[in-house]
């Protein structure tokens, strides 16, 4: 089970980038739901057993979360 959840990861991620794209034309309602897909990656990364899954899983839902939560306050 917990191998699974690096795959549920790394999905999650692919989502939260699938949704994040709609934001370059200026539709704000996309990066709640981005957020929301991060937010899920990182948790499910961080049960899952160590694999090339849970890497891409945490650091692209992790820098989904920098881009989109982050460095908006600084700019």
């Amino acid at each position: 089970m917990r191998k699974n959840l690096g795959i549920i990861s790394s999905v999650l991620f692919l989502m939260a980038l699938v949704s994040w794209l709609p934001i370059y034309v200026d539709v704000k309602s996309f990066s709640e739901q981005s957020v929301f897909y991060a937010t899920g990656g990182v948790v499910t990364g961080l049960f899952s057993s160590p694999s090339g899954y849970k890497f891409i899983g945490l650091i692209g839902n992790g820098l989904v979360l920098v881009f989109l939560v982050v460095l908006p306050y600084f700019f």
